[in-house]
């Protein structure tokens, strides 16, 4: 936002003579890469959480990533030459360092695909029990012994109706939380399932630290095979 207002001090000309030449240095940048292709050579090193389905379908979009940023460092990366012509090959080796910066672009992106939650619901979720946590403290009770409803959700979120109808209603098909009806057919009462495990939804993916320490020991078997 900052950048946004800091934008519009400008004047709307200014405003485009600082795009154009903003988009005058990519297109000089772009000219300066090279058609070539990239090879990851330390695929085979690589760990995914394959027990996820969708985590399988991801494995391409993750290494695809990885050649992404190794062709867009491809003047920093090894490139082997041919004797006979002196021209460089066509050909760009990844790096860890490009694994790594793959890694930190598709986390987040990987961690919300693999979670069991939906975006939208997991928000939701966290402002549910950050309301609970504060009106607990304040009664001297536990969280999950606190009894809320729909209206009470809307009104320390701010938001409608159909939002929060939606958001409860994936909470409770995956027993976040536990619902109750009014005996005499009143509105629906929720109450917060116990805190559940921390789970890591990206454990069995390979790492950079990891790739860096396999990748790195495999690279001193070679040497000392050859």
């Amino acid at each position: 936002f900052e950048a946004q207002k800091k934008a519009h001090r400008l004047s709307a000309e200014e405003r485009a003579v600082k795009r154009k030449k903003v988009i005058e240095r990519h297109h000089h940048a772009q000219r300066l890469l090279e058609p070539v292709t990239v090879r990851i050579p330390f695929a085979h090193l690589l760990d995914f959480p394959v027990n996820w389905t969708r985590g399988r379908r991801d494995i391409d979009r993750l290494l695809s990533l990885v050649e992404a940023v190794a062709f867009l460092h491809q003047k920093q990366r090894k490139r082997d030459g041919n004797a006979g012509s002196g021209e460089l090959s066509r050909t760009v080796e990844a790096t860890p360092e490009d694994y790594a910066a793959a890694f930190d672009l598709a986390k987040s992106c990987l961690e919300h695909a693999w979670a069991e939650l939906p975006r939208s619901a997991s928000q939701l979720l966290a402002a549910i029990r950050k309301w609970a946590e504060k009106e607990a403290k304040k009664l001297g009770v536990k969280p999950s012994e606190l009894s809320f409803r729909r209206r009470d959700v809307r009104r320390f979120t701010g938001l409608p109706d159909h939002i929060v109808k939606r958001g409860m209603r994936s909470l409770e098909d995956l027993e976040y939380v536990s619902v109750r009806r009014a005996r005499n057919g009143g509105s629906f009462k929720y109450q917060l399932a116990g805190q559940p495990p921390a789970v890591d939804l990206l454990d069995g993916l390979t790492t950079p630290e990891q790739l860096k320490e396999k990748y790195a020991q495999t690279t001193s078997e070679t040497e000392v095979k050859s």
